[in-house]
């Protein structure tokens, strides 16, 4: 019997595992792999065909390495084709965040600066630097199947190519103002001062190839006076020539090249130390510890003289407004703004290093995939903030209460998960780090620019003296006012953080990709379904497996019960007869012997 019931389970899983096996949500499939098939060719081919097979050397040369480092951001991203592969925003998205965590480049054209990251392409970077025929290739791709991981480092190969490309030219210029023909073969020395002429070049953000040349050369000259941190940069410089060119006395063109695409490379990481020192200057002017803003009055009067005015500020999104008579600075998204971005190249500005990227990429490696339950999250979290050294508040390494109650408004806002690309988790972080993660405000808010850029459009970038001394004088009452706490208000206080952050939050969202989230979601509920059906009807068949086992072990027990009674019953009458016969026989010869 026990036989039969393993048959019926063996039985419904084969059945199951058919009939019940996890499919995409329809449209995923269907029509994409139909499109696929006009899209076979290999990407690297046409890159090959279109831009020569120098420029597909290049982009191969560095190719692995993108793969590696964009990897933890793409499993976690959300899919909007088949085949695992994202449509334009997500693109777009992770190669910003290549970009800053392998060099610290905030790359023109991918930086969404107020924006949404569906309101540009993603090639909107290359600019007009490669043909529109190259671009249209890309976005053909993005627009209709999607890129996969591989065909998305390729992207990113191209880019940093270009970068380089760019880098060559500068060197060029270089040397020429150095008095060194490029043919020319340079002694150690002589390469040393083509580096730091190089490297003046760089800082300027001039244009190389418009800039008039006294103009170029004054700069070049007074660079100790346009960049005061350039007598730590001149050792960088010689570290770096030393690491790649070890003990060589020759240089060629090429070895003198090598350097200077590291060094473009290393700058970021290298000049972020002074974002580093600004955070903690600006840490030190806190309104209450842990609470990531500035009074604007404790701004102006610091010793590093900050100066922005309130308009650059709020188009910086650098201003917490949320109490008009008490104007804030928030410090990451002060520190993360173009303003303190060096403008290097025609393709990117070094800028901060965001360090939000590195709780963001934590959670990315640790999920692998674009959502997860509040439970989920808030573990990584309390891991997190259980290693951070500067906690949001001195000693606290759990989340409050009020911060998990967010989380949990947030998961409730999209059917129970927690999308982590999306605007309410950025807000959600922001109120965890209040020092590292930036607030995201709502696109469309914000016009965050140089201040080049902020001039050009014919605004000032500085605030006036008296504009500055009337801010000072409020955050001076502000702190002199005698004021009694309530015990609400003294209970408050432990919560302090929360209710900093919160008087900002909203719940507008904004999704990297909103349409492959749909999809994701659409997964997941097919998914519970699927799962429901399956143990339903697991269920039956146990219950139906463990009636009939029931039913058949019941029949055979009375079956033996009858059968043990007929049994004897039979014995009995037999034994009765045999008696009978007995008695009778013996009258009849009794009988017979008279």
């Amino acid at each position: 019997m026990w036989r039969l019931s393993g048959l019926l389970v063996l039985l419904s899983h084969k059945v199951l595992a058919e009939v019940f096996r996890q499919r995409p949500a329809r449209g995923f499939l269907e029509h994409d792999d139909i499109v696929q098939q006009g899209y076979n060719s290999n990407i690297l081919e046409q890159l090959e065909e279109a831009l020569g097979s120098n420029s597909r050397a290049a982009t191969e040369v560095r190719l692995q390495d993108m793969e590696e480092a964009m990897r933890p951001i793409f499993d976690a991203l959300p899919k909007r084709f088949s085949g695992s592969k994202v449509g334009p925003p997500a693109a777009r998205y992770a190669l910003h965040r290549l970009f800053i965590q392998r060099h610290g480049w905030q790359v023109k054209g991918l930086a969404a600066n107020g924006e949404t990251w569906a309101e540009s392409p993603a090639t909107a970077a290359l600019a007009n630097k490669v043909p529109d025929h190259v671009k249209g290739m890309f976005d053909d791709r993005l627009n209709n199947i999607g890129l996969d991981l591989h065909e998305l480092a390729v992207l990113a190969s191209m880019m940093e190519h270009l970068i380089h490309s760019e880098a060559e030219d500068r060197l060029k210029v270089a040397y020429n103002f150095s008095g060194q023909a490029i043919t020319q073969v340079l002694s150690s020395q002589s390469a040393t001062e083509v580096i730091e002429t190089y490297m003046a070049i760089y800082l300027s953000g001039l244009n190389v190839t418009k800039v008039e040349r006294a103009k170029m050369k004054y700069f070049i000259d007074n660079i100790q006076k346009f960049y005061p941190a350039w007598k730590d940069t001149r050792p960088f410089l010689h570290k770096v020539q030393r690491d790649i060119s070890q003990d060589l006395e020759a240089y060629s063109f090429h070895d003198v090249m090598s350097v200077v695409e590291q060094v473009g490379e290393r700058f970021g990481r290298f000049q972020n130390q002074e974002c580093i020192d600004l955070k903690e200057a600006l840490v030190e002017l806190e309104e209450s510890n842990g609470s990531g803003r500035v009074r604007l009055g404790d701004f102006y009067s610091g010793q590093w003289h900050f100066s922005e005015s309130v308009d650059y500020l709020r188009q910086l999104g650098a201003l917490d407004e949320s109490d008009k008579a008490n104007l804030r600075v928030i410090i990451p998204n002060y520190l993360n703004a173009p303003s303190n971005c060096i403008a290097s190249s025609a393709y990117y500005g070094v800028c901060c290093i965001d360090e939000c990227e590195e709780f963001v990429s934590q959670l990315e490696r640790k999920l692998q995939a674009p959502t997860a339950s509040p439970a989920e999250v808030a573990a990584i979290v309390h891991m997190q903030l259980a290693h951070l050294q500067s906690a949001p508040i001195a000693g606290n390494t759990t989340l409050s209460k009020a911060i998990l109650d967010k989380l949990q408004e947030l998961a409730n806002h999209h059917g129970g998960r927690v999308p982590i690309h999306g605007r309410l988790f950025a807000q959600w972080l922001h109120i965890v780090y209040p020092r590292e993660c930036p607030y995201p405000h709502v696109s469309g808010t914000i016009q965050p620019k140089t201040g080049k850029e902020w001039r050009a459009s014919g605004k000032t970038v500085m605030a006036r003296e008296e504009e500055k001394q009337q801010y000072i004088e409020v955050a001076s009452r502000l702190k002199e006012a005698p004021r009694r706490q309530t015990t609400a208000e003294a209970a408050e206080s432990a919560t302090a953080l929360d209710g900093l952050c919160t008087t900002m939050w909203t719940m507008e969202e904004e999704l990297v990709d909103e349409h492959a989230h749909r999809l994701v979601m659409q997964n997941l509920e097919q998914a519970d379904q699927t799962r429901g059906v399956r143990r339903a009807v697991l269920f039956l068949l146990f219950s139906c497996g463990a009636t009939a086992s029931l039913a058949l072990s019941l029949c055979k027990t009375f079956g033996q019960a009858f059968g043990t009674a007929g049994g004897a019953s039979l014995k009995v009458g037999a034994q009765s007869g045999m008696s009978l016969a007995r008695w009778s026989l013996k009258p009849a010869a009794h009988v017979h012997s008279v």
